[in-house]
């Protein structure tokens, strides 16, 4: 590694090779692999992908060890996640920043802040709590949530922390439940290249075909995308689910919707998704279809502009106005009202109409998703 170049070290609870984890994989990855030539990154994570039980394979623990030339990156097995492990790793490095990629986690955000208070560490310090401060998430175990923001302002966990903040609603979220910090708002860089929509791909009036990409979890909202699938009682739809089943009991409150479904919607669960072949296999379909609670950004959401595939998403993304762009719709979740309309007007498209979409959505992507200054922002955050 370079001396001349700042040190940033990166605390995140899953990192490549898991894909399970979603997101913040993919937002660390992107930085990594964009800014590598401008900083010298040391990645601490875990050795196991999100859910499982055995290490990666052929994969060092408790180690740094080359990542494809971009950064230095530790996989610390479970026998090695303590404190002193911690501020050993953060002694030896010294980095010029730290930038750390979860609110809660216990083991990358709660003890490296109590230990970076210890130290006195004088460098920047970033968090990027990665829309966990929204309404839509604190609506998920509220009580221990609310304990736990409580007790780190009670104890000034946070104090000379500058939050990163990837659209203006996670700002306002941000402001709304620390106070009056200091948030430096920069969009997450893309992790995937631009591909031009392929024109084998054509639609049928009253034939359509969604993915849904992401965890099976009660944030992503699976189950409001299968209750407005119910209510569509003419055409041919398809749905393919890709996600990991991070909550069982939600995951059968799904099931139970897939079995009444007419005979018109045809659900398949395909299991995960590598990260390589996500563009190609969007790519295969109509629309990529996500109504989760927030997104702060949404990855696949960008992967699916990126590749031309329009996208039927929620209002609580940075992604907004999009049937005014001709690129899909963004749909309120209050009710299956707003997405059953987006569904039939989907359906409804013949084949020239969606390759108008097509090409509008990757034309947004082209402006929005792929912003040279999002590099410059960066390196003022580091």
């Amino acid at each position: 590694m370079s001396q001349t170049k700042k040190k940033v070290l990166i605390f995140i609870d899953w990192f490549l090779p898991g894909i399970k984890a979603g997101g913040p994989i993919k937002s660390v990855s992107a930085i990594v692999n964009q800014l590598s030539n401008e900083f010298d990154f040391y990645v601490l994570t875990t050795d196991t992908d999100f859910g499982e039980h055995e290490a990666y394979k052929g994969i060092e623990s408790n180690a740094w060890i080359d990542f494809k030339g971009k950064a230095k990156v530790c996989y610390l097995s479970k026998t090695h996640l303590n404190p002193s492990e911690i501020e050993k790793h953060i002694r030896e490095i010294a980095p010029d920043t730290i930038y750390i990629n979860s609110f809660y986690s216990k083991f990358f955000s709660i003890i490296p802040l109590k230990i970076i208070k210890m130290l006195g560490f004088e460098g920047r310090l970033v968090l990027a709590p990665r829309g966990m401060l929204s309404k839509g998430a604190l609506r998920i175990k509220p009580l221990k949530k609310k304990l736990f923001i409580a007790y780190s302002k009670f104890v000034s966990l946070h104090k000379n922390v500058t939050w990163h903040s990837t659209k203006s609603d996670e700002t306002k979220d941000i402001k709304d439940v620390i106070g009056n910090v200091e948030v430096m708002e920069i969009q997450n860089l893309p992790d995937v290249n631009l591909i031009q929509p392929s024109i084998t791909r054509t639609k049928e009036r009253d034939v359509l075909s969604l993915i849904y990409l992401g965890r099976i979890a009660e944030n992503k909202n699976l189950s409001l995308v299968l209750s407005a699938l119910s209510e569509i009682k003419t055409g041919q739809v398809k749905l393919d689910i890709y996600g990991s089943i991070e909550d069982k009991a939600y995951w059968a409150k799904c099931e139970s919707i897939i079995k009444n479904l007419s005979t018109n919607i045809e659900v398949h669960y395909k299991g995960m998704l590598a990260s390589e072949f996500v563009q190609e296999t969007i790519s295969n379909y109509h629309y990529l279809i996500l109504l989760s609670y927030s997104e702060n950004y949404g990855h696949a959401i960008v992967e699916s502009f990126s590749c031309g595939t329009p996208v039927i998403i929620s209002n609580t993304t940075p992604w907004k106005n999009l049937n005014k762009l001709n690129t899909g719709w963004d749909v309120g979740i209050s009710s299956t009202i707003s997405t059953i309309n987006a569904l039939q007007s989907a359906l409804s498209l013949a084949n020239d109409e969606y390759q108008k979409q097509t090409i509008a959505a990757y034309e947004f992507a082209e402006k929005h998703c792929f912003d040279k200054d999002l590099m410059r922002k960066f390196k003022e955050l580091f």
